[in-house]
């Protein structure tokens, strides 16, 4: 599948007179930190030659819709099949889009999209140590953290489950019959209990960053509405799904696409990989960043960029210095772990672990006095039981407070 793609694009730069020189994309970091190992454009990638109201792969007289990060003729490249006839649709609507962007609408019915999963970055087909029949040339070597994110607009009309992404059934986002967000993870579902607004952009996060005991994250418009701890199965060759479920033994033996069809639109699919193994021959692929890598931040205008800016009113000042107190030993706990978010850093978690803590107190004071310059520190006093704890710096005074669950 892959192979022949490939070709076909060599052949166009050919006859366009640019050479192979130019033919490489590259693994690319397209959202801070992480590493992109797929970027699915669904329409934007200058080859599919797509256009609104044409079925997928029409422009480029194939049923694909193409990979975007990768060098090609080296089995980086993971092109989407479609299942059905999900065509390419004007997204100048969604958050951070531009007037001719396109996206993928599926009709609830039928349509899809699928191809080799990612799961296990060490062992899936754009690595070296890929275990399907194909096999690329990046080294993922002992890389198991990894994500995915995208944007999706679902339509009303359907009340049955709905798969959006399904990645070799361990991992996943999906909407719950009784309309609700759904992450998968190590093959079992968690429903968040949020509610789905139809006929509306959002952003879907879904993040494993570090390592078993930390497990899965799922974000919706930046808000962590899922978690799940453990570790998952890396030997899974079942394809990836966008757009309805996922089965089958291997990438050249599809079976799904057979049920839980959804309904709306999906837009610029990003998979990408974490960790460094250099030791083993490979690169360092990045550490996951909440502000820097989940792409509603900046598209929803979810931080104003003034650090220590708690309540966002555009000022670091003693209403922040209030909140950070008033925050002090919170934790935001989703599914019985701590998770952190927009929302905990409002109450002071500065370095989004979920936690406000002594981790956090010199973080806000070098953000107050960033703000401030010339000024003092803010005192940051709260009672302790049986002691009173300096830190920070300019005579920070501490004291702390029973934590509360967020």
């Amino acid at each position: 599948m892959n192979v022949k793609m490939e070709k076909k694009r060599k052949i166009v730069l050919r006859h366009l007179g640019l050479g192979l020189c130019l033919v490489g994309f590259g693994v690319v970091n397209t959202s801070g930190s992480v590493t992109n190992d797929r970027l699915y454009l669904l329409g934007d990638d200058s080859f599919e030659g797509a256009n609104s109201g044409v079925v997928v792969g029409g422009g480029s007289g194939t049923d694909q819709s193409y990979d975007s990060a990768g060098d090609l003729g080296v089995g980086q490249l993971q092109d989407l099949t479609l299942g059905g006839a999900p065509k390419y649709v004007g997204v100048s609507d969604r958050p951070g889009a531009s007037g001719g962007d396109l996206g993928v609408i599926f009709d609830g019915a039928n349509d899809y999209l699928w191809s080799a999963n990612l799961n296990l970055p060490a062992s899936t087909q754009s690595s070296t140590g890929s275990n399907d029949s194909e096999t690329g040339t990046l080294n993922y070597t002992g890389l198991a953290n990894r994500g995915f994110q995208f944007w999706v607009k679902p339509s009303d009309g359907i009340t049955s489950e709905q798969h959006l992404v399904m990645d070799a059934n361990q991992h996943g986002a999906a909407i719950s019959e009784d309309n609700t967000w759904v992450m998968r993870y190590a093959g079992t579902d968690y429903d968040s209990g949020v509610t789905v607004s139809r006929d509306e952009w959002h952003h879907v996060m879904v993040v494993r960053a570090n390592g078993a005991a930390n497990g899965s994250r799922m974000y919706v418009d930046g808000v962590v509405v899922g978690a799940a701890g453990g570790g998952y199965t890396g030997s899974s060759t079942v394809p990836l799904a966008i757009g309805a479920n996922t089965d089958g033994f291997d990438s050249s033996d599809f079976t799904g696409g057979t049920e839980s069809f959804f309904k709306g639109i999906i837009d610029d699919v990003e998979m990408f990989v974490i960790g460094d193994n250099t030791a083993e021959g490979g690169m360092d692929y990045g550490t996951f960043d909440y502000m820097s890598d989940n792409g509603a931040i900046s598209a929803l205008g979810l931080f104003n960029g003034i650090s220590g800016d708690l309540n966002q009113d555009g000022s670091v000042d003693q209403a922040d210095t209030d909140a950070f107190i008033a925050g002090w030993l919170s934790e935001q706990i989703v599914n019985g772990i701590v998770a952190g978010d927009v929302v905990s850093h409002s109450f002071g978690d500065m370095n989004f672990d979920g936690v406000t803590d002594v981790h956090d107190i010199n973080l806000y004071v070098d953000a107050y006095l960033s703000a401030n310059p010339g000024g003092a520190a803010p005192i940051i006093s709260i009672p302790e039981p049986g002691s009173l704890m300096l830190a920070g710096i300019a005579g920070l005074a501490l004291l702390g407070r029973g934590g509360r669950e967020g």
